[in-house]
């Protein structure tokens, strides 16, 4: 099976994303979820429900929040 040039454009634009998100989603616990005072079921559904916006929003929005919420977590283990 051979892949044209839009068929790759669609993978790369459309389901990488997608499925980079979801896993970064599913894999943060839900204590960092709490911390970073987000929802990962609604994130979830916005990752799957919502194409390109969907994990664009995710990445800008939630990630950061996420990344920080973990970095905090990680302060207070270390200084107890």
């Amino acid at each position: 099976m051979r892949f044209g040039s839009s068929e790759i454009l669609f993978i790369v634009v459309f389901w990488i994303p997608t499925i980079w998100a979801l896993f970064d989603v599913l894999r943060a616990s839900g204590e960092t979820w709490a911390a970073a005072r987000e929802n990962q079921i609604v994130w979830t559904i916005v990752v799957i429900l919502i194409p390109v916006a969907g994990p664009l929003a995710y990445f800008l929005i939630a990630r950061p929040r996420l990344l920080a919420a973990r970095g905090s977590a990680k302060h207070t283990d270390d200084g107890a």
